[in-house]
């Protein structure tokens, strides 16, 4: 045993040894939660790494840290073989498994995908739009709306090996109207405090975007220069829109 400021540098580069291997191992997965944070659209998110994947680097990451310890302790360097053990809990926990192959996302991707999913409702579009039409006469009053069908922009967690896509055939009805007002940022905070008193407010910071437990969805948007205000009722996506 030397001074005991040697023994603490061998016990940290161990840990720093295991850390350094299970990031080395690990990077081919934390591509993915990578690709999935900076894809544009949803169409470019990468699909969840395959499962012998993320066995392969558990597995390897364990052994390389907890058999490389033991090996290590057995051949005299014990506060090395005691970092590789060390490092290799130290990185489990600091990293909720994610630099060691044992994420629960990692078996589990579905939780991963679950906020860039869409919301599927079971209605006819007839139905969808009778109920949208319903909304946007509550908010819009008697301003003239119109109706369209938005094909597209849905998508579902399809499963590991397809990740997220779109369903053919599906999409959303929009329906809108334009309900006249000289100071229309006004006339948008008006409606907002009153839609958030019975939904929920799903839009960014500064959208007066919200939507009922049915999924319809209330687009409150001022118009240019400050005049009129167009409101937008979503239904949430149909499987078909025939």
């Amino acid at each position: 045993m030397g001074p005991w400021y040697r023994e603490l540098w061998r016990w940290l580069g161990g840990i720093a040894l295991a850390a350094g291997v299970c990031l080395l191992l690990s990077m081919p997965l934390l591509l993915w939660p990578l690709g999935i944070g900076t894809a544009p659209e949803r169409q470019w998110m990468p699909k969840p790494p395959p499962l012998a994947l993320v066995y392969a680097v558990a597995a390897a990451c364990a052994l390389a840290c907890l058999m490389g310890g033991a090996t290590v302790l057995m051949y005299g360097q014990e506060w090395v073989g005691l970092g590789l053990i060390s490092g290799w809990i130290a990185v489990g926990l600091g990293t909720g498994g994610w630099c060691m192959g044992m994420a629960p996302e990692y078996y589990a991707p579905a939780k991963r995908y679950a906020a860039y999913v869409d919301r599927f409702g079971s209605m006819s579009r007839y139905e969808a739009e009778r109920r949208a039409l319903a909304q946007l006469k509550e908010v819009a009053g008697e301003a003239r709306p119109s109706s369209r069908a938005r094909p597209g922009g849905c998508w579902i967690y399809a499963g590991r090996a397809r990740g997220l896509v779109e369903p053919p055939g599906s999409g959303a009805v929009e329906v809108t109207a334009t309900i006249p007002a000289e100071r229309a940022q006004e006339t948008v905070d008006r409606l907002a405090a009153r839609l958030n008193e019975r939904r929920d407010a799903v839009g960014r910071e500064n959208e007066a975007f919200f939507a009922d437990a049915d999924g319809f969805v209330v687009e409150l948007l001022p118009g240019e220069d400050d005049s009129g205000v167009l409101v937008t009722v979503r239904s949430p996506c149909l499987r078909s829109l025939r």
